[in-house]
């Protein structure tokens, strides 16, 4: 899914529908920067922010999981639950 998000940025950055070999070519230097630059950051323990609605939903999975290894519900409510989760987008 990640990629889904570099590709919508690359074509923001390349801002046109037919672009000639030489915007390209600028376009993709200044991705390399960006890409570098995130790289730089990631070697010095910086931490990706997440999406507070990611981190939400991320938190009631975690949950399910918890109490279906628990024993406290049934697969079936794991299904239902996770699949409540995933199809109302919360």
């Amino acid at each position: 899914m990640h990629h889904l998000g570099w590709n919508h940025r690359f074509n923001r950055l390349v801002s046109k529908y037919h672009p000639n070999v030489w915007h390209l070519f600028d376009c993709l230097k200044r991705e390399e920067v960006v890409v570098r630059q995130q790289i730089l950051k990631m070697m010095a323990g910086a931490k990706k922010t997440q999406n507070k609605k990611v981190v939400t939903r991320q938190q009631a999975i975690t949950v399910l999981q918890s109490q279906f290894n628990q024993k406290k519900i049934k697969l079936n409510e794991l299904l239902e639950g996770l699949s409540l989760l995933i199809g109302t987008g919360k």
